[in-house]
């Protein structure tokens, strides 16, 4: 039976098992939740129980991508990855988060497009993050990340061909933003207590276990929900493809 899994921190509340077993339906194999307080823990857990393929949430897509030696394009341009393939010497990564936030945004209609002006604002500039901002600057966005570490926005910015802005300078220039897509787990402090109007915003938020905006809140609420399935699809095709 091939076995698969997810590595992480705090993943009891995760879905991807709930959508791997629709996706896999009548399949001989098994998706086991592997938390674990650091990435090598969850990678020896994985090798010592025949688990070869395995997807990867916070926090540890950067410290797995680095334990890999093979790269898919996408991962190897974020230098983060939500997936691993294990075949002998070989750890390829991937990256379908990418993919997730794609589909969500091509799913815009391009009526909605023209009024979000075509500029995307990324909050937060971890593994979610840069594969949002790299999805929007493909998908046609004039797209800036911010971060609460400006160094790193700053690095990622410039390998990405995008634009990067303190926190503090984001929200000054929020008039420019139509899409925002939260990465973050909260709003930073020097966009919260309304100091960021997202109430004439397209959200895709990150958070769908305790997200932060709703449909209330945004002109266009898109729920990390639809991000979770968008890039579980083609994470389980890889697997498929593989074993």
């Amino acid at each position: 039976m091939n076995r698969f899994g997810l590595i992480g921190r705090n993943i009891s509340h995760s879905k991807s098992p709930e959508l791997f077993k629709k996706y896999f339906s009548g399949k001989e194999c098994s998706y086991q939740l592997i938390d674990c307080e650091n990435f090598d823990e969850g990678l020896q857990f994985a090798l010592e129980n025949g688990i070869y393929a395995f997807n990867v949430t916070m926090p540890y897509k950067e410290d797995a991508f680095m334990r890999s030696n093979i790269h898919d394009p996408v991962s190897g341009i974020l230098e983060c990855t939500n997936l691993l393939v294990i075949s002998g010497d070989n750890i390829t990564s991937y990256n379908t988060d990418y993919y997730g936030v794609k589909r969500c945004l091509e799913a815009i209609s391009p009526e909605t497009k023209k009024i979000l002006q075509k500029k995307a604002l990324v909050i937060g500039c971890g593994g979610a993050g840069k594969a949002a901002a790299l999805a929007a600057r493909d998908c046609g966005f004039e797209t800036t990340v911010t971060n609460r570490n400006f160094q790193k926005a700053e690095y990622f910015s410039r390998k990405a061909g995008i634009k990067a802005l303190s926190i503090e300078e984001a929200t000054e220039s929020q008039a420019e933003f139509g899409l925002v897509i939260l990465t973050a787990p909260c709003i930073p402090d020097a966009m919260s207590g309304g100091k960021f109007d997202f109430s004439e915003k397209a959200v895709l938020e990150a958070n769908y276990k305790n997200p932060v905006l709703s449909e209330k809140k945004c002109g266009l609420y898109i729920s990390g929900l639809a991000w979770l399935v968008n890039q579980a699809i083609p994470s389980f095709e890889i697997f498929k493809e593989n074993f």
